[in-house]
C-alpha cells in the first residue's frame, strides 16, 4: 500500500511523494468535514490543475507529471481528459501526451481511468496554513495521497 507525505508547492505544480505505508486523510488532519462530497467540488478542486508525483520507496525512483484538463472526452462540469507531462509534445523521448481522463460521479468519488487501469479516490480539501489549499485522496483500500495545487500553466489544457 501507499500513504502520502508532507507535500510542499513547488512552481505552478501540485507536488506529491507517495511511500510505502498504511494510512488515511484523517493521518494527515483532513477529517469528514474536509471530504468534498458534490462534483462540483471536486471539479472545482481538480480542473485545470497540474499534479507532479513521487512514488516508490527511493527518491527520484517513480515520478511523474498530469495535467487535469477539463472536458474532451468527458463533459467538463464532470472531468476531462489526464495528459502526461514530457519535454514536449514532439519531443521524441519524453513527449506530452494524453494518458487517461478523470472523472467525477455524482457523490464526489474521483476516478483516474488509464488504459488498463482505473483507482478511484474520495478527496479531501481543507486551508493550509499558508493560505492555500491542501487535497488528500483516499482509496477504498487504505491508500492516501496529499498535495496541494496550483494552476496548469496557461495554454496548456486545450
Amino acid at each position: 500500500m501507499k500513504c502520502g507525505t508532507l507535500m510542499l508547492p513547488v512552481g505552478a505544480l501540485f507536488f506529491i511523494m507517495a511511500h510505502d505505508a498504511f494510512g488515511s486523510c484523517a493521518d494527515f488532519g483532513f477529517n469528514s468535514n474536509h471530504l468534498l462530497e458534490t462534483q462540483s467540488d471536486v471539479v472545482a478542486a481538480l480542473g485545470d490543475k497540474r499534479i507532479k508525483a513521487e512514488g516508490g520507496s527511493i527518491p527520484g525512483d517513480n515520478e511523474w507529471l498530469e495535467d487535469h484538463c477539463l472536458g474532451g472526452d468527458i463533459p467538463s462540469t464532470s472531468g476531462g481528459n489526464l495528459y502526461k507531462v514530457g519535454v514536449a509534445e514532439d519531443d521524441p523521448v519524453d513527449p506530452r501526451k494524453q494518458v487517461g481522463t478523470w472523472e467525477v460521479n455524482g457523490s464526489g468519488i474521483v476516478t483516474y481511468h488509464y488504459a488498463t487501469v482505473d483507482y478511484s479516490w474520495a478527496l479531501y480539501e481543507k486551508s493550509s496554513l499558508t493560505g492555500g489549499k491542501g487535497l488528500c485522496w483516499e482509496s477504498s483500500k487504505g491508500v492516501t495521497v496529499v498535495g496541494y495545487p496550483q494552476s496548469t500553466p496557461t495554454g496548456t489544457c486545450p
